[in-house]
């Protein structure tokens, strides 16, 4: 969250599940949430992209943090509720 591990954030706040689809998706808690909610603008909601990909013996991930307007927000929410996490 360019901010480094401080100001609350821990490992432990940050999470992967998946959807039915299989498709990861970061969970924040604890520090990590409240951090990321204090860096983006009013009427803005982040929206996080991951990929993971591993090949024996090494693994890799991407994060994109986005800041969002509340109607493209709206929008990205709709088609994510159609595909629940599992």
């Amino acid at each position: 969250m360019g901010t480094g591990f401080r100001k609350g954030v821990f490992w432990k706040d940050i999470g992967v599940v998946n959807k039915k689809t299989g498709e990861p998706l970061i969970k924040l808690s604890g520090g990590a949430k409240k951090r990321l909610e204090s860096i983006i603008p009013i009427n803005y909601s982040a929206n996080i992209q991951l990929t993971v990909t591993d090949d024996f013996p090494w693994a890799q991930a991407q994060v994109i943090i986005e800041a969002i307007s509340e109607s493209e927000y709206s929008e990205i929410n709709f088609m994510n509720e159609r595909e629940s996490i599992g």
